[in-house]
Protein backbone atom coordinates (compact mmCIF):
# COMPACT_ATOMS: atom_id res chain seq x y z
CA UNK A 1 0.00 0.00 0.00
CA UNK A 2 1.02 3.08 -0.78
CA UNK A 3 2.85 5.84 1.83
CA UNK A 4 1.57 9.37 1.51
CA UNK A 5 3.30 12.29 2.68
CA UNK A 6 2.08 16.16 2.23
CA UNK A 7 4.44 19.21 2.60
CA UNK A 8 1.37 21.56 3.04
CA UNK A 9 0.26 19.47 6.21
CA UNK A 10 -1.11 16.22 7.68
CA UNK A 11 -3.88 14.59 5.08
CA UNK A 12 -6.96 13.23 6.69
CA UNK A 13 -8.49 9.72 7.07
CA UNK A 14 -10.51 10.84 4.00
CA UNK A 15 -7.78 12.17 1.87
CA UNK A 16 -5.87 9.60 2.37
CA UNK A 17 -8.62 7.10 1.24
CA UNK A 18 -8.99 9.20 -1.66
CA UNK A 19 -5.73 9.40 -3.01
CA UNK A 20 -4.97 5.51 -2.20
CA UNK A 21 -8.14 4.68 -5.09
CA UNK A 22 -6.77 7.45 -7.33
CA UNK A 23 -3.28 6.01 -7.61
CA UNK A 24 -1.94 2.77 -9.05
CA UNK A 25 1.82 0.94 -9.40
CA UNK A 26 1.49 -1.44 -12.10
CA UNK A 27 4.92 -3.90 -12.67
CA UNK A 28 6.13 -5.61 -15.20
CA UNK A 29 8.90 -8.23 -14.94
CA UNK A 30 11.50 -9.09 -16.64
CA UNK A 31 12.85 -12.43 -14.81
CA UNK A 32 16.83 -13.31 -14.53
CA UNK A 33 16.15 -16.94 -14.89
CA UNK A 34 19.22 -18.55 -16.83
CA UNK A 35 21.13 -15.66 -17.34
CA UNK A 36 20.62 -14.31 -13.29
CA UNK A 37 19.57 -10.63 -14.41
CA UNK A 38 16.26 -9.55 -13.95
CA UNK A 39 14.20 -6.45 -13.44
CA UNK A 40 10.77 -4.95 -12.83
CA UNK A 41 9.82 -1.65 -14.96
CA UNK A 42 7.73 0.24 -12.62
CA UNK A 43 4.55 3.03 -13.28
CA UNK A 44 2.60 5.04 -11.50
CA UNK A 45 -0.61 7.17 -12.38
CA UNK A 46 -2.48 8.68 -10.46
CA UNK A 47 -6.28 10.73 -11.23
CA UNK A 48 -5.13 14.21 -11.54
CA UNK A 49 -8.42 15.82 -10.00
CA UNK A 50 -7.30 14.02 -6.66
CA UNK A 51 -4.08 16.69 -6.49
CA UNK A 52 -5.59 19.44 -6.66
CA UNK A 53 -5.57 20.30 -3.25
CA UNK A 54 -1.76 20.68 -3.66
CA UNK A 55 -1.21 24.35 -3.62
CA UNK A 56 1.96 25.91 -5.96
CA UNK A 57 4.84 24.43 -4.75
CA UNK A 58 3.49 21.99 -2.55
CA UNK A 59 4.63 18.75 -2.40
CA UNK A 60 3.26 14.87 -2.26
CA UNK A 61 5.17 12.46 -1.79
CA UNK A 62 4.08 8.69 -2.45
CA UNK A 63 6.07 5.47 -1.36
CA UNK A 64 5.16 2.10 -2.43
CA UNK A 65 7.81 -0.83 -1.17
CA UNK A 66 8.33 -3.19 -3.84
CA UNK A 67 9.36 -6.85 -2.79
CA UNK A 68 11.15 -9.48 -5.22
CA UNK A 69 10.58 -12.75 -3.79
CA UNK A 70 12.36 -15.90 -4.85
CA UNK A 71 9.69 -18.49 -3.91
CA UNK A 72 12.00 -20.35 -1.66
CA UNK A 73 12.23 -17.78 1.17
CA UNK A 74 14.86 -15.27 -0.35
CA UNK A 75 13.50 -12.12 -0.93
CA UNK A 76 14.15 -8.37 -1.73
CA UNK A 77 12.38 -5.14 -0.86
CA UNK A 78 13.13 -1.62 -3.08
CA UNK A 79 11.28 1.64 -1.96
CA UNK A 80 9.49 3.45 -5.23
CA UNK A 81 9.07 7.28 -4.29
CA UNK A 82 6.85 9.47 -6.43
CA UNK A 83 6.80 13.37 -5.55
CA UNK A 84 4.08 15.02 -6.75
CA UNK A 85 4.65 19.02 -7.18
CA UNK A 86 1.30 21.25 -7.10
CA UNK A 87 0.51 23.89 -9.19
CA UNK A 88 -1.87 26.78 -8.53
CA UNK A 89 -5.75 26.35 -9.23
CA UNK A 90 -7.62 29.35 -9.64
CA UNK A 91 -10.53 30.25 -7.58
CA UNK A 92 -14.44 29.42 -8.72
CA UNK A 93 -17.22 31.21 -7.66
CA UNK A 94 -19.90 28.79 -7.31
CA UNK A 95 -22.77 30.84 -6.69
CA UNK A 96 -25.30 31.75 -9.39
CA UNK A 97 -25.93 35.43 -10.05
CA UNK A 98 -28.60 36.63 -7.70
CA UNK A 99 -30.62 38.62 -10.07
CA UNK A 100 -31.57 41.12 -6.90
CA UNK A 101 -34.11 43.24 -7.38
CA UNK A 102 -34.78 46.88 -5.49
CA UNK A 103 -38.14 49.77 -6.32
CA UNK A 104 -37.42 53.25 -5.93
CA UNK A 105 -39.04 54.89 -3.10
CA UNK A 106 -42.99 56.18 -3.92
CA UNK A 107 -43.63 59.23 -4.29
CA UNK A 108 -40.07 60.61 -3.11
CA UNK A 109 -37.86 62.86 -4.67
CA UNK A 110 -34.24 64.12 -4.35
CA UNK A 111 -33.90 61.58 -1.48
CA UNK A 112 -30.32 60.34 -0.59
CA UNK A 113 -32.07 57.54 1.45
CA UNK A 114 -30.38 53.98 0.12
CA UNK A 115 -32.12 51.84 -2.24
CA UNK A 116 -29.95 48.61 -0.56
CA UNK A 117 -29.52 45.25 -1.08
CA UNK A 118 -26.88 42.60 0.13
CA UNK A 119 -25.86 38.71 -0.33
CA UNK A 120 -23.38 36.63 -0.35
CA UNK A 121 -21.23 34.66 -3.19
CA UNK A 122 -19.42 31.17 -2.02
CA UNK A 123 -16.51 30.19 -3.80
CA UNK A 124 -14.02 27.27 -3.90
CA UNK A 125 -10.18 26.75 -4.16
CA UNK A 126 -9.48 23.24 -4.41
CA UNK A 127 -5.48 24.60 -3.13
CA UNK A 128 -6.67 23.82 0.51
CA UNK A 129 -3.59 25.85 2.35
CA UNK A 130 -4.23 29.19 0.14
CA UNK A 131 -5.74 31.36 2.43
CA UNK A 132 -5.78 35.66 2.01
CA UNK A 133 -8.08 35.46 -0.89
CA UNK A 134 -9.39 39.18 -2.04
CA UNK A 135 -12.29 40.07 -3.92
CA UNK A 136 -13.38 43.75 -5.87
CA UNK A 137 -15.95 44.71 -8.17
CA UNK A 138 -14.18 45.16 -12.09
CA UNK A 139 -16.79 46.10 -14.11
CA UNK A 140 -20.85 47.25 -14.59
CA UNK A 141 -23.09 47.12 -17.86
CA UNK A 142 -26.34 48.99 -17.60
CA UNK A 143 -29.37 48.36 -19.63
CA UNK A 144 -32.98 48.77 -19.95
CA UNK A 145 -34.10 52.66 -19.41
CA UNK A 146 -30.82 54.55 -18.96
CA UNK A 147 -31.65 57.96 -20.34
CA UNK A 148 -30.91 60.04 -17.00
CA UNK A 149 -28.97 56.95 -15.49
CA UNK A 150 -25.27 58.44 -13.92
CA UNK A 151 -22.18 57.16 -15.20
CA UNK A 152 -20.52 53.93 -14.31
CA UNK A 153 -17.67 55.08 -12.34
CA UNK A 154 -20.90 56.48 -10.16
CA UNK A 155 -22.72 53.28 -10.61
CA UNK A 156 -19.46 51.17 -9.87
CA UNK A 157 -18.98 52.70 -6.76
CA UNK A 158 -22.80 51.88 -5.62
CA UNK A 159 -21.92 47.63 -5.09
CA UNK A 160 -19.00 46.59 -2.71
CA UNK A 161 -17.18 43.12 -1.73
CA UNK A 162 -16.54 42.61 2.29
CA UNK A 163 -13.58 40.92 4.13
CA UNK A 164 -13.63 37.73 2.53
CA UNK A 165 -13.91 34.10 4.37
CA UNK A 166 -11.91 31.81 3.56
CA UNK A 167 -10.20 29.34 6.44
CA UNK A 168 -6.85 27.35 5.73
CA UNK A 169 -7.23 23.55 4.87
CA UNK A 170 -10.50 24.32 3.39
CA UNK A 171 -11.71 24.89 -0.50
CA UNK A 172 -14.59 26.82 0.30
CA UNK A 173 -15.15 30.57 0.89
CA UNK A 174 -17.53 33.21 0.64
CA UNK A 175 -17.65 36.57 -0.78
CA UNK A 176 -20.30 39.29 1.24
CA UNK A 177 -21.42 42.06 -0.87
CA UNK A 178 -23.59 45.46 -0.40
CA UNK A 179 -25.11 46.85 -3.15
CA UNK A 180 -26.35 50.42 -2.30
CA UNK A 181 -27.32 53.58 -4.46
CA UNK A 182 -29.03 57.17 -2.69
CA UNK A 183 -32.73 56.58 -4.17
CA UNK A 184 -32.34 59.96 -6.18
CA UNK A 185 -30.45 57.85 -8.71
CA UNK A 186 -33.11 56.47 -10.29
CA UNK A 187 -35.66 59.43 -9.90
CA UNK A 188 -35.95 59.33 -13.37
CA UNK A 189 -37.75 56.02 -14.16
CA UNK A 190 -41.34 56.14 -14.48
CA UNK A 191 -43.57 53.89 -12.77
CA UNK A 192 -42.77 50.64 -14.44
CA UNK A 193 -39.39 51.12 -15.98
CA UNK A 194 -36.59 49.13 -15.29
CA UNK A 195 -32.97 49.61 -15.19
CA UNK A 196 -30.82 45.92 -14.62
CA UNK A 197 -27.26 46.91 -13.43
CA UNK A 198 -24.50 43.89 -14.23
CA UNK A 199 -21.94 43.59 -12.05
CA UNK A 200 -18.67 42.02 -12.19
CA UNK A 201 -17.13 40.31 -9.05
CA UNK A 202 -13.73 38.96 -9.06
CA UNK A 203 -12.04 36.74 -6.61
CA UNK A 204 -8.49 36.36 -6.36
CA UNK A 205 -5.86 33.68 -4.70
CA UNK A 206 -2.59 34.28 -3.45
CA UNK A 207 -0.93 33.34 -6.53
CA UNK A 208 -3.09 36.33 -8.12
CA UNK A 209 -5.30 33.35 -10.43
CA UNK A 210 -9.03 34.87 -10.46
CA UNK A 211 -12.35 33.89 -11.00
CA UNK A 212 -15.45 35.86 -11.73
CA UNK A 213 -19.02 36.12 -11.40
CA UNK A 214 -22.17 38.64 -12.19
CA UNK A 215 -24.41 40.47 -9.80
CA UNK A 216 -27.33 42.00 -11.23
CA UNK A 217 -29.74 44.55 -9.47
CA UNK A 218 -32.72 45.44 -11.33
CA UNK A 219 -34.63 48.46 -10.45
CA UNK A 220 -38.12 49.28 -10.88
CA UNK A 221 -39.52 52.84 -10.87
CA UNK A 222 -42.21 54.47 -8.87
CA UNK A 223 -44.27 56.93 -9.82
CA UNK A 224 -43.13 60.36 -8.70
CA UNK A 225 -45.55 63.23 -8.90
CA UNK A 226 -44.69 66.83 -10.97
CA UNK A 227 -44.04 69.75 -8.75
CA UNK A 228 -44.72 73.31 -9.27
CA UNK A 229 -41.18 75.47 -9.56
CA UNK A 230 -42.70 78.24 -7.81
CA UNK A 231 -39.44 80.74 -8.76
CA UNK A 232 -40.13 80.59 -12.25
CA UNK A 233 -44.18 81.07 -11.69
CA UNK A 234 -46.55 83.88 -12.15
CA UNK A 235 -49.91 82.89 -11.15
CA UNK A 236 -51.25 86.39 -10.88
CA UNK A 237 -52.48 88.94 -12.86
CA UNK A 238 -54.58 91.73 -13.04
CA UNK A 239 -56.47 94.07 -15.46
CA UNK A 240 -58.84 96.86 -15.90
CA UNK A 241 -62.32 97.53 -16.89
CA UNK A 242 -62.35 99.39 -20.35
CA UNK A 243 -58.90 98.89 -21.30
CA UNK A 244 -60.01 98.23 -24.35
CA UNK A 245 -62.58 101.07 -24.70
CA UNK A 246 -65.98 100.94 -22.81
CA UNK A 247 -68.35 97.74 -23.14
CA UNK A 248 -65.64 96.70 -26.10
CA UNK A 249 -64.22 93.21 -27.11
CA UNK A 250 -62.55 91.34 -24.53
CA UNK A 251 -59.73 91.99 -21.62
CA UNK A 252 -56.75 89.34 -21.67
CA UNK A 253 -53.80 88.59 -18.81
CA UNK A 254 -51.65 86.29 -19.18
CA UNK A 255 -48.62 84.55 -17.16
CA UNK A 256 -46.84 81.30 -16.62
CA UNK A 257 -46.82 78.07 -14.24
CA UNK A 258 -43.78 75.82 -14.61
CA UNK A 259 -43.47 72.69 -13.17
CA UNK A 260 -40.56 69.58 -12.76
CA UNK A 261 -41.41 66.08 -12.97
CA UNK A 262 -37.94 63.79 -12.32
CA UNK A 263 -39.94 60.45 -14.34
CA UNK A 264 -38.42 61.53 -17.11
CA UNK A 265 -40.95 59.94 -19.99
CA UNK A 266 -44.19 60.89 -17.92
CA UNK A 267 -46.60 63.35 -20.51
CA UNK A 268 -48.94 65.43 -19.03
CA UNK A 269 -52.13 66.88 -18.81
CA UNK A 270 -53.42 70.30 -17.94
CA UNK A 271 -57.13 70.87 -16.69
CA UNK A 272 -58.52 73.21 -14.67
CA UNK A 273 -61.16 73.98 -11.97
CA UNK A 274 -64.50 76.13 -12.70
CA UNK A 275 -63.90 79.59 -11.66
CA UNK A 276 -64.63 81.16 -8.67
CA UNK A 277 -65.52 84.88 -8.22
CA UNK A 278 -65.06 87.39 -5.50
CA UNK A 279 -66.36 90.75 -5.51
CA UNK A 280 -65.09 93.54 -3.07
CA UNK A 281 -68.73 95.60 -3.77
CA UNK A 282 -70.63 92.86 -2.25
CA UNK A 283 -72.01 89.34 -2.90
CA UNK A 284 -72.96 88.18 -6.27
CA UNK A 285 -75.95 87.28 -7.53
CA UNK A 286 -76.39 83.82 -9.22
CA UNK A 287 -77.15 85.56 -12.00
CA UNK A 288 -74.31 87.45 -12.01
CA UNK A 289 -72.09 84.16 -11.36
CA UNK A 290 -73.51 82.59 -14.38
CA UNK A 291 -73.07 85.44 -16.36
CA UNK A 292 -69.29 86.32 -15.05
CA UNK A 293 -68.45 82.47 -15.86
CA UNK A 294 -70.23 82.28 -19.81
CA UNK A 295 -67.82 85.22 -20.28
CA UNK A 296 -64.62 84.47 -18.71
CA UNK A 297 -62.28 81.53 -20.44
CA UNK A 298 -58.69 80.25 -19.40
CA UNK A 299 -56.46 79.02 -21.86
CA UNK A 300 -53.63 76.91 -21.79
CA UNK A 301 -50.17 76.51 -23.97
CA UNK A 302 -48.57 73.20 -22.55
CA UNK A 303 -44.44 72.56 -22.81
CA UNK A 304 -43.89 68.77 -21.74
CA UNK A 305 -41.27 68.06 -19.24
CA UNK A 306 -40.88 64.53 -21.28
CA UNK A 307 -36.99 64.05 -21.78
CA UNK A 308 -35.96 67.08 -19.90
CA UNK A 309 -37.74 66.92 -16.81
CA UNK A 310 -38.86 70.86 -16.67
CA UNK A 311 -41.95 71.89 -18.48
CA UNK A 312 -44.42 74.92 -18.53
CA UNK A 313 -47.95 75.71 -18.87
CA UNK A 314 -48.87 79.40 -20.32
CA UNK A 315 -52.22 80.97 -19.41
CA UNK A 316 -54.45 83.64 -20.78
CA UNK A 317 -57.34 84.83 -18.69
CA UNK A 318 -60.33 86.61 -20.78
CA UNK A 319 -63.10 87.95 -20.05
CA UNK A 320 -65.98 89.86 -21.88
CA UNK A 321 -66.02 93.45 -21.46
CA UNK A 322 -69.31 94.27 -21.07
CA UNK A 323 -69.60 91.41 -18.11
CA UNK A 324 -67.59 93.30 -15.72
CA UNK A 325 -68.64 96.81 -16.43
CA UNK A 326 -71.07 96.24 -12.99
CA UNK A 327 -67.94 97.22 -11.40
CA UNK A 328 -67.79 100.91 -9.56
CA UNK A 329 -64.43 103.11 -9.54
CA UNK A 330 -62.31 101.03 -6.94
CA UNK A 331 -63.64 97.94 -6.83
CA UNK A 332 -62.11 94.57 -7.70
CA UNK A 333 -63.50 91.46 -9.03
CA UNK A 334 -61.14 88.68 -7.90
CA UNK A 335 -61.51 85.37 -10.66
CA UNK A 336 -59.41 82.31 -9.44
CA UNK A 337 -59.14 78.87 -11.11
CA UNK A 338 -57.13 75.82 -9.66
CA UNK A 339 -54.89 74.28 -12.63
CA UNK A 340 -53.94 70.81 -12.23
CA UNK A 341 -50.83 69.02 -14.29
CA UNK A 342 -51.42 64.97 -14.36
CA UNK A 343 -48.85 62.79 -15.16
CA UNK A 344 -51.19 60.00 -15.88
CA UNK A 345 -50.05 57.75 -13.31
CA UNK A 346 -51.71 59.34 -10.09
CA UNK A 347 -49.50 61.79 -9.62
CA UNK A 348 -50.96 65.86 -9.90
CA UNK A 349 -49.80 69.16 -9.07
CA UNK A 350 -51.85 71.56 -8.38
CA UNK A 351 -51.27 75.89 -8.90
CA UNK A 352 -54.10 78.44 -8.18
CA UNK A 353 -54.19 80.79 -10.73
CA UNK A 354 -55.72 84.42 -9.83
CA UNK A 355 -56.55 87.21 -11.39
CA UNK A 356 -57.54 90.35 -10.40
CA UNK A 357 -59.76 93.16 -12.29
CA UNK A 358 -60.12 96.73 -11.70
CA UNK A 359 -63.12 98.38 -12.17
CA UNK A 360 -63.80 102.04 -13.38
CA UNK A 361 -65.73 104.57 -13.52
CA UNK A 362 -69.09 104.06 -15.76
CA UNK A 363 -71.30 107.32 -16.32
CA UNK A 364 -74.56 106.83 -15.72
CA UNK A 365 -77.09 107.22 -19.02
CA UNK A 366 -80.53 109.07 -19.50
CA UNK A 367 -83.28 106.31 -20.15
CA UNK A 368 -85.01 108.47 -22.75
CA UNK A 369 -87.80 105.53 -23.58
CA UNK A 370 -88.55 105.91 -20.06
CA UNK A 371 -87.91 109.07 -19.13
CA UNK A 372 -90.76 112.26 -19.47
CA UNK A 373 -88.89 115.29 -20.04
CA UNK A 374 -91.86 118.35 -20.90
CA UNK A 375 -94.77 119.03 -19.55
CA UNK A 376 -97.56 122.17 -20.11
CA UNK A 377 -99.91 123.83 -17.68
CA UNK A 378 -102.51 126.55 -18.19
CA UNK A 379 -102.22 130.24 -16.42
CA UNK A 380 -104.81 130.39 -14.07
CA UNK A 381 -105.73 126.82 -13.38
CA UNK A 382 -106.06 127.49 -9.78
CA UNK A 383 -108.02 130.48 -10.03
CA UNK A 384 -107.25 134.02 -11.53
CA UNK A 385 -103.87 135.24 -9.11
CA UNK A 386 -104.29 132.79 -6.30
CA UNK A 387 -102.12 129.84 -5.69
CA UNK A 388 -99.21 128.09 -7.86
CA UNK A 389 -99.52 126.09 -11.24
CA UNK A 390 -97.36 123.06 -11.34
CA UNK A 391 -96.43 120.16 -13.68
CA UNK A 392 -94.35 116.93 -13.02
CA UNK A 393 -92.37 114.45 -14.78
CA UNK A 394 -90.08 111.31 -14.38
CA UNK A 395 -86.03 110.80 -15.45
CA UNK A 396 -84.90 107.55 -15.46
CA UNK A 397 -81.51 107.07 -15.97
CA UNK A 398 -79.12 103.56 -15.61
CA UNK A 399 -75.71 103.11 -13.96
CA UNK A 400 -73.91 99.81 -14.31
CA UNK A 401 -71.75 100.56 -12.11
CA UNK A 402 -73.85 98.48 -9.17
CA UNK A 403 -72.62 100.10 -6.21
CA UNK A 404 -72.76 103.76 -7.14
CA UNK A 405 -74.51 106.29 -5.07
CA UNK A 406 -75.84 109.40 -7.13
CA UNK A 407 -76.92 113.07 -6.74
CA UNK A 408 -79.19 115.33 -8.71
CA UNK A 409 -78.79 118.78 -9.28
CA UNK A 410 -79.69 121.70 -11.98
CA UNK A 411 -78.98 124.14 -13.47
CA UNK A 412 -80.81 128.16 -13.49
CA UNK A 413 -84.06 127.99 -15.32
CA UNK A 414 -83.81 129.74 -19.14
CA UNK A 415 -87.37 131.58 -19.77
CA UNK A 416 -88.63 132.75 -22.47
CA UNK A 417 -92.73 134.01 -23.91
CA UNK A 418 -94.12 132.59 -27.23
CA UNK A 419 -94.53 136.37 -27.76
CA UNK A 420 -91.07 138.00 -27.35
CA UNK A 421 -91.61 139.60 -24.67
CA UNK A 422 -88.63 140.09 -22.48
CA UNK A 423 -88.48 137.51 -19.50
CA UNK A 424 -87.83 140.35 -16.70
CA UNK A 425 -86.99 139.74 -12.80
CA UNK A 426 -90.42 140.26 -10.96
CA UNK A 427 -90.76 136.56 -13.43
CA UNK A 428 -88.14 135.20 -12.20
CA UNK A 429 -89.41 135.22 -8.85
CA UNK A 430 -92.34 134.10 -9.56
CA UNK A 431 -90.97 131.12 -11.09
CA UNK A 432 -90.87 127.86 -8.79
CA UNK A 433 -88.94 124.46 -9.68
CA UNK A 434 -90.27 121.69 -7.50
CA UNK A 435 -87.74 118.22 -7.84
CA UNK A 436 -89.33 115.25 -5.77
CA UNK A 437 -87.53 112.14 -5.32
CA UNK A 438 -89.56 108.95 -5.71
CA UNK A 439 -89.29 108.51 -2.07
CA UNK A 440 -88.48 112.01 -0.46
CA UNK A 441 -90.68 115.42 0.01
CA UNK A 442 -89.99 117.67 -2.87
CA UNK A 443 -87.92 120.56 -2.52
CA UNK A 444 -89.14 124.27 -3.67
CA UNK A 445 -86.23 126.33 -5.86
CA UNK A 446 -87.37 130.07 -6.81
CA UNK A 447 -84.98 131.20 -9.12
Amino acid sequence: MAVFAWSGGTLTAAQRTALTQASTLDLVKNDSTHSGAGSVRWTYSITDSALDFLAAGEKLTVTYNVTLDDGHGGTVTQPVTVTVTGTDDAPVITTADPHAALTELAGTTDSSSPDSISGTLAFADVDLSETGHTAAVTNIAASGVTSGLAGNATLLGFLTTGTVTNAAGSSSGSIPWTFSAPDKTFDYLAVGETVTLTYTVQVTDASNKTGTQTVTVAVTGTDDAPVIVGDSTTPTGSLTEDAQGHGVGRERVSGMIAFHDVDLTDHHTVSKSVASFAWWGGTLTAAQLTALTSASTLTFVKSDSTGTGAGSVAWTYKVTESAITFLAVGETLTVTYTVTVDDGHGGTASQLVTVTIAGTNDAPTIVTGSTTATGSLTEDAQGHETGSDSVSGTIAFADVDLSDSHTVSKSDASFSLSDGTPWNQAHRRAACWVIRWPTGPAVNKNR
